[in-house]
């Protein structure tokens, strides 16, 4: 088999390049739970907002231009009240409740659950497409939950036409958080 010519291997490399978008590391503090940490692209949006009385926090993200979409990412942890929030089955049976919520109002009429792998565990999503979105609404939905050590990661990407690399970008960024816990 002949060798490709030298300038098309490195034609291929200036387009990997050109299409990678660098990421910048992101810390978010929970407060008596530790530190989240995530890679955000450049040209993207975060917003942290820390839950009232400690409760847990929301961080917004999505592109800073173009995509018209919304990524929201909320930090859930055990408490008294809410033993389980890591538990793989709890976080399952979650998932599908959202789904089966969803389907309804879906074109795919019936939702499957997928598993989704994690840098510091596994967890759950399901996509739905809107069957009749109110004007200026969101078509599309993408939404899961993850453990991230004794975190979970409860994420919804809202998206519209043309806008699935937002999704995968959303899910890279689910799927490579870690979390470090406070030492006690």
């Amino acid at each position: 088999m002949p060798r490709p010519p030298a300038r098309l291997f490195l034609a291929a490399i200036g387009l990997a390049a050109a299409c990678s978008v660098a990421a910048a590391p992101r810390t978010y503090t929970l407060p008596e739970h530790g530190v989240l940490h995530r890679d955000v692209p450049d040209d993207w949006r975060d917003e942290f907002t820390q839950g009232a009385h400690r409760r847990a926090p929301t961080v917004t993200l999505g592109p800073r231009s173009g995509a018209n979409s919304d990524i929201l990412i909320g930090v859930p942890w055990s408490t008294k009240d809410h033993p389980k929030v890591t538990d793989l089955d709890s976080l399952r049976s979650n998932v599908e409740a959202a789904a089966k919520s969803a389907e309804q109002q879906s074109t795919e009429g019936t939702l499957s659950v997928r598993e989704l792998p994690g840098s510091q565990g596994r967890g759950f999503q399901v996509a739905a497409t809107d069957a009749a979105p109110n004007p200026g609404a969101y078509n599309y939905m993408a939404q899961g939950l993850v453990q991230v050590g004794t975190v979970a990661l409860a994420f919804t990407a809202l998206t519209n036409d043309g806008e699935d690399d937002v999704v995968k970008t959303a899910l890279a960024i689910v799927k490579s958080a870690s979390h470090q816990a406070d030492r006690k």
